[in-house]
């Protein structure tokens, strides 16, 4: 079965058809004959009914029969009978035998005909029984051996018997079985000529467009997928076929073309990938460059600061030390460049070994009894990014002298080492915390961390009470000037000056002067908010004099709040605290920090300048006003015979100054 199923499945659809419309046409024609064939036959039966019925009337009608038959005194011999019969037969084409049966069974009379011919078969006859013909009385047909029985009535109302007709075989069966391999022939010429004429039509019509459209094909699949099949020169069904090809074709040309965006956006990507590699790499050996000269730079630092200064490793092992470092610890014990002493190792433990916290604040003692000696040192140390995955920690040492330690140019250099120059993180995260800490001036970070130089510079030279050339300086002029030239606050800032009438000229050192101005304009940026939401677009600076003939410088600030000016108030009236003074021992941004060198710096220009200051605020308009009166504006100068300060004091080194020189 299943083998004829697998057949049946390979075989190709121009055969199934022939195969199908064969079958249907000779089914067709089969039934055709067969109901012919009973229509025939039916009409065979009818004409033997007839010819039977008329001959037994010629033997009823005959009255030498009946008078025989009923047995009458004058009824004619037996022999005359029989002649009488055979005579009906004689020439018949049809019948074959003659047999006469009363209704008692017995038969008087049988007649066959002589021209039987003796080669011929005579087939088995299955009689049908007297019986059934008389209880019926009706005419009756055995088609099994083709005898047909009449009842014969001599009289209207008398039944005598019946006659029994038995037919040639020429006449019944053979001539049907003839015509049924007649039809049979004919049934199986024609489906096979159906089938071949059927094969070979589909054939030859689906073949021609069958290679039509294979020759459209090849020449499509070329790759030149343009090109579409011409549906209206094809039958309806391979029509359809064409026309889902022609879909196929346009979504194989839609999806050459994505594959061809594809590459194209693949080779971008890979040009970009190998400039990104080349960038990347030429990144590295800056990144690798401006890492070694930021330890080269950071060692040079260490060498230009005022305190001690150790650079060691995870296994206690030195690195760097300068003198002041050798002298504070000149009663710890070292071996080979690597700490032993108990003392310093148990107070760096928590960072160095354990690393437990990311930077420590601690005072260290070391007597000798002896020498009745001891030193007191404060260190403060904490981790060094570097390169490489060597640990680094530096040491800042400064002698302790006491407590409350003075906020001076040494206080916040070491600050500005310890909380920003190194945190205990990598370069990138150190860059991001300083870049997320520009609130208030908009120029770049290493322009910020110079600044902050400079201010300790400049505050280091006021400790000294190096001030510089006193010069004859006018107020309003030297204002603008000042701002027209100097872009440090351009960016957020857009200061305004407003000149007066009156002028004042002042003798003052110009960096007294430059520092007062610059700070006070940082500390009223950071303090009032506006570093933050950019609220504050313009601050306006006048210079005027007062009715004492003081130069007063005024500054208005513009959408400030309450609060911010009372921030104000406190910080220029000295009753602020610093950043660092919190109580909490904290790591500063570079705006913290930047904020506690200036109030600083403004606290020790004010003990110069002798300045006296004032804030109003108006609640209606939202400003506030900030006036710095200048008390000492006349600095005595050298007479021109005298030595300048500059050439009788003998000029002391300035280590910060020699650092920014040499950057």
């Amino acid at each position: 079965m299943k083998r004829t199923e697998g057949y049946i499945q390979g075989m190709s659809m121009r055969l199934k058809i022939s195969l199908i419309s064969s079958c249907l046409i000779s089914v067709v024609m089969l039934l055709s004959f067969l109901i012919l064939l009973a229509i025939i036959r039916q009409k065979q039966i009818e004409d033997i009914a007839s010819h039977s019925i008329n001959l037994s009337k010629q033997v009823v009608s005959s009255p030498a029969v009946r008078s025989y038959l009923e047995e009458q005194l004058n009824a004619p011999s037996r022999e005359s009978i029989e002649q009488y019969l055979h005579s009906l037969l004689e020439g018949n084409p049809y019948v074959d035998e003659l047999t006469l049966i009363d209704h008692f069974g017995k038969i008087p009379f049988r007649i066959e005909q002589q021209q039987v011919k003796q080669n011929k078969k005579t087939p088995l006859r299955a009689y049908l029984s007297i019986q059934d013909v008389i209880s019926s009385q009706k005419p009756s047909l055995n088609e099994e051996s083709w005898e047909y029985f009449v009842p014969l009535s001599l009289n209207q109302n008398t039944f005598w018997g019946a006659m029994r007709l038995r037919w040639r075989p020429e006449a019944t069966w053979m001539y049907f079985d003839l015509l049924k391999k007649g039809i049979l022939c004919v049934c199986g010429g024609c489906f096979i000529i159906t089938f071949i004429f059927t094969y070979l039509f589909l054939l030859r019509s689906y073949t021609s467009e069958y290679s039509r459209m294979v020759k459209t094909l090849s020449l499509i699949s070329g790759s030149d997928y343009s090109q579409r099949i011409d549906i209206h020169s094809f039958s309806r069904h391979v029509s359809e076929i064409g026309v889902f090809l022609n879909r196929l074709l346009a979504e194989i040309q839609t999806e050459k073309k994505k594959v061809a965006g594809l590459d194209e956006s693949l080779r971008d990507i890979e040009k970009s990938y190998a400039n990104y590699r080349k960038l990347l790499e030429m990144k590295t050996k800056e990144l690798n460059t401006c890492r070694k000269e930021m330890r080269q730079g950071i060692l040079i630092l260490f060498d230009l600061l005022w305190c001690g200064v150790v650079v060691i490793d995870d296994t206690y092992r030195i690195h760097y030390i300068n003198e002041k470092a050798e002298r504070l610890l000149r009663f710890a014990r070292f071996e080979e460049d690597v700490i032993v002493d108990e003392t310093l190792k148990n107070c760096l433990a928590p960072l160095v070994r354990y690393d437990t916290v990311e930077r420590i604040e601690d005072l260290c003692v070391w007597s000798q009894t002896d020498q009745q000696r001891s030193v007191s040192c404060r260190i403060r140390a904490t981790s060094i990014p570097a390169d490489d995955h060597l640990r680094l920690f530096y040491l800042l040492l400064n002698e302790e002298s006491g407590f409350p330690r003075q906020r001076d140019s040494m206080y916040f250099s070491e600050r500005l080492v310890i909380d920003i120059l190194a945190r205990g993180r990598s370069d990138k995260e150190t860059f991001d915390s300083l870049h997320s800490s520009q609130q208030v001036v908009g120029f770049a970070i290493e322009n910020r961390f110079r600044e902050c130089l400079r201010r300790i510079e400049d505050f280091r030279n006021l400790e000294c009470s190096q001030f510089g050339q006193i010069v004859p300086i006018r107020l309003a002029a030297w204002l603008q000037k000042r701002f027209e030239a100097d872009d440090l606050f351009s960016e957020n800032l857009n200061i305004v000056t407003m000149m007066q009438e009156v002028d004042i000229t002042m003798y003052v050192p110009e960096l007294c002067l430059r520092e007062l101005i610059d700070s006070a304009i940082f500390l009223i940026t950071y303090l009032s908010g506006n570093g933050n939401n950019g609220a504050m677009k313009t601050l306006a600076v006048r210079a005027s004099v007062d009715s004492r003939g003081k130069p007063v410088v005024t500054f208005t600030i513009p959408h400030i709040s309450r609060k911010d000016t009372h921030n104000l108030q406190d910080v220029f009236g000295e009753r602020g605290r610093l950043i660092c003074e919190s109580g909490e021992e904290k790591q500063l941004s570079l705006d913290e920090l930047e904020h506690d060198i200036c109030v600083s710096l403004y606290l020790c220009i004010k003990k110069i300048m002798k300045i006296k200051t004032d804030c109003i605020y108006s609640e209606n308009k939202q400003l506030a006003t900030l006036r710095f009166t200048i008390e000492k504006h006349i600095f005595p100068t050298p007479s021109s015979e005298m030595p300048s300060q500059a050439e009788t004091v003998q000029e002391v080194r300035d280590l910060v100054r020699d650092y920014l020189k040499r950057a």
